[in-house]
């Protein structure tokens, strides 16, 4: 299951919290990590009587935008820089 079967299927933050006794922060991260750990599906599915599924093949990691890579190529280059410095430091 997603995060946005689970918004669907409650309707509202409140509806999640009162029937699942889980609390609204949970759903808002999950909703912008973009996966429901395993373990919290599976819990949900009990919960829901089966109208929500817990599926294994869901992604479990928020997926890589290209946001994110360009972060990671810039993180990548700021260490690379980082380290060239220290080697110039170290050799003086």
């Amino acid at each position: 299951m997603t995060p946005e079967e689970i918004k669907r299927h409650y309707g509202s933050t409140y509806r999640f919290q009162k029937e699942t006794g889980m609390g609204s922060a949970t759903l808002h991260l999950w909703l912008k990590k973009g996966y429901v750990p395993i373990s919290s599906q599976a819990r949900l599915q009990l919960i829901s009587n089966g109208a929500l599924k817990a599926d294994p093949e869901k992604p479990k990691e928020r997926l890589l935008t290209k946001e994110l890579l360009q972060e990671l190529k810039e993180l990548r280059a700021y260490k690379a820089q980082h380290e060239a410095l220290s080697q110039d430091k170290d050799k003086k």
